[in-house]
């Protein structure tokens, strides 16, 4: 009957062994991950070039760069937010405002 009882509280031990590991592993990831992630944008402007029919476009490329950097100087330009990206999970959500990582699911 001893030994039942040493079987069962070793078993005991190693599973409160197992959760303490546990917990302290997400403690130190708490502490050692950033606090910050990405926020994504996106440009929704269309820059336009004029040139003769038949162009090649990848040759307009340069003169499209330089008509986009001046609209954005002129602030004449649309940016929308996306979404954030999170680095460290790798979860991207749409939500930024309620977004935890403590929300995310670990399994």
């Amino acid at each position: 009957m001893n030994v039942d009882i040493a079987v069962v509280s070793a078993k005991h031990q190693m599973s409160i062994c197992v959760m303490v590991t546990l917990v302290t592993l997400i403690i130190y990831m708490e502490m050692t991950m950033s606090k910050e992630v990405s926020y994504d944008f996106s440009l929704d402007s269309i820059v336009a070039i004029d040139a003769p029919i038949g162009t090649d476009p990848d040759t307009l490329i340069e003169q499209a760069k330089q008509k986009l950097v001046e609209r954005i100087l002129t602030d004449d330009v649309v940016i929308v937010f996306e979404n954030i990206y999170d680095g460290e999970t790798g979860a991207y959500d749409e939500d930024w405002e309620n977004y935890s990582r403590g929300s995310q699911e670990i399994c």
